[in-house]
């Protein structure tokens, strides 16, 4: 029963920016959503599950574009969501929060299981998996000190040691997604990285069937299960002078899920608004291993012992959570993948061979000297402030970036109550109205808007006091615009562009909304 406290401790804590997010009151000309954490990525969560409290279809389209397009996108997470919210009545905003709960202690279930195998000693599992839970790094300590810095060198410190990125497992259990990622991560890699991998053809059909479910979760954690997956077999061959035949069969598995995978996204990639879309998984945008003394801290000096052990000892698990650790750094390094995405996934299997370091440091506590038993007592010491550090940073985040001029919050309600159609806003607004409305805009969200950038820098040309008027003409035209939100000082310059197009105009503060003929 003890163990049940820490996910119960942890579920807890990440709650309270969200509720730091309801007890909050706006300041004037200001609106405020009630959106725990990263409302840029939130929002796109809600406006998928707003999708499926609407139309209980599996398939998605997408709304951050206003091209032209069939519904491609497959994401049951976001189904279920919106199914919920749609049988219950409850807003999707709040159990987006709620889900994390029962994700959490799904999560530790399965870690146990997971670990039973690996670490035999029932004490050294539970050290494990509160490490997993509650260790993380220093970047707390470090993060004050940016202001000091030259601009350039403090975006970077900032940037790379954000909480967000998930450097700590409990970092990373601010997101839902992210918490059913690393469960199904347990479930695949629990048969592949036994020494032997996959006993029989019931843990292979676990293991085909446990993928292919995870990649539909969050392909980024069915990516780790690949990268790890290999980096087993290429390790034991290197090391061990062998390919273990086993080892091999558990990558087999993974070949009838990864057929109909790839049948399943040349479909969706026949689309080409999916095809843009899904191409931004590529990128230059990696987190290089330089930050790991800062981000993980003393738990990279208690795995570096624990290590020490397992090679001593010859745990038969070493290699496996070696090439594990690996293929982590090399997907979060890459300069070609956006290796950030995969940041999350390292904490855990480091804070596992850590765990025995902490216990072999601990057991020698009445042997070793004085400066040596203060030198552990630090290191033990270091293990836990991160989370606080983490929930006082996602608390400071709520209002900076949960809050919206008010006259964004009139327009969407405007909206909500008129026929669904396409929507030419703001880059900020875009990003918003999909999750509370059911149109589609035109830009908003950086990821899922083809050509997002461009997009947004055409937007403000529109905007300017020399707008084109065939330009302006044209692009209501070919995207099929029915709103549009502008600063209020250019509305009569598009009312004169637009002539009879307009059938009315809203004011809203510093913004206008014009209602547009359909075309």
């Amino acid at each position: 029963m003890i163990y049940w406290l820490l996910p119960t401790i942890l579920v807890v804590l990440r709650a309270l920016p969200f509720l730091h997010a309801l007890s909050l009151e706006p300041d004037p000309g200001v609106v405020v959503l009630q959106v725990g954490y990263l409302p840029k990525d939130f929002l796109t969560y809600l406006a998928f599950a707003r999708q499926a409290a609407e139309d209980p279809s599996l398939l998605f389209h997408n709304p951050f574009t206003t091209e032209p397009h069939t519904a491609r996108f497959i994401l049951p997470f976001f189904w279920l969501l919106g199914r919920l919210s749609a049988w219950t009545g409850v807003p999707s905003t709040l159990l987006l929060e709620l889900v994390r709960v029962p994700l959490v202690f799904l999560f530790f279930g399965v870690l146990w299981w997971f670990l039973r195998p690996i670490l035999l000693d029932r004490r050294t599992r539970f050290v494990a998996a509160t490490m997993i839970g509650l260790s993380g790094g220093l970047e707390g300590f470090v993060r004050p000190f940016a202001g000091a810095m030259p601009p350039a060198a403090a975006v970077e410190v900032l940037g790379s040691t954000s909480h967000l990125l998930g450097w700590s497992t409990f970092a990373a259990l601010f997101n839902p997604v992210w918490v059913a990622g690393l469960t199904s991560t347990l479930v695949v890699l629990r048969p592949l990285l036994r020494p032997h991998g996959p006993t029989g053809l019931g843990e292979q059909f676990l293991v085909s069937v446990a993928f292919f479910i995870g990649f539909w979760i969050h392909p980024y954690s069915a990516i780790v299960v690949l990268a790890v997956a290999g980096t087993y077999v290429v390790a034991g061959w290197i090391f061990e002078r062998r390919v273990d035949s086993g080892r091999l069969l558990g990558i087999a598995a993974l070949a009838p899920p990864l057929l109909l995978l790839a049948v399943i996204s040349g479909w969706q990639r026949q689309d080409p608004i999916y095809a843009a879309a899904s191409t931004n998984v590529v990128g230059p945008n990696g987190v290089g291993v330089f930050w790991w003394p800062i981000t993980l801290g003393a738990v990279v000096v208690f795995a570096l012992r624990g290590a020490q052990k397992w090679v001593a000892d010859e745990h038969p698990y070493r290699l496996a959570l070696f090439a594990w650790v690996l293929a982590v750094l090399l997907l979060h390094s890459s300069p070609v993948l956006n290796g950030y995405h995969f940041v999350f996934h390292l904490h855990l299997p480091i804070a596992i061979v850590a765990a025995v370091g902490l216990r072999e440091a601990l057991s020698e506590w009445g042997t070793t000297t004085a400066a040596g038993r203060v030198a552990t007592a630090a290191l033990v010491f270091a293990l836990l402030p991160s989370v606080f550090f983490v929930t006082r940073d996602a608390i400071d985040d709520v209002k900076r970036e949960n809050a919206f001029p008010a006259a964004y919050g009139d327009v969407i309600a405007t909206l909500s109550d008129l026929p669904p159609g396409n929507a030419l806003v703001p880059v900020q607004l875009g990003n918003l109205l999909p999750a509370f409305t059911p149109h589609r805009v035109w830009v908003g969200h950086w990821f899922l808007t083809p050509n997002a950038v461009a997009h947004g820098r055409h937007y403000q040309d529109l905007i300017d006091e020399s707008v084109d008027p065939t330009d302006l003409r044209r692009l209501v035209d070919a995207q099929s615009i029915r709103y549009a939100v502008l600063p209020t000082v250019r509305a009569a310059r598009w009312t004169e562009i637009l002539g009879d197009r307009v059938l009315a105009l809203h004011p809203h503060q510093e913004l206008a909304l014009l209602i547009l003929r359909p075309s």
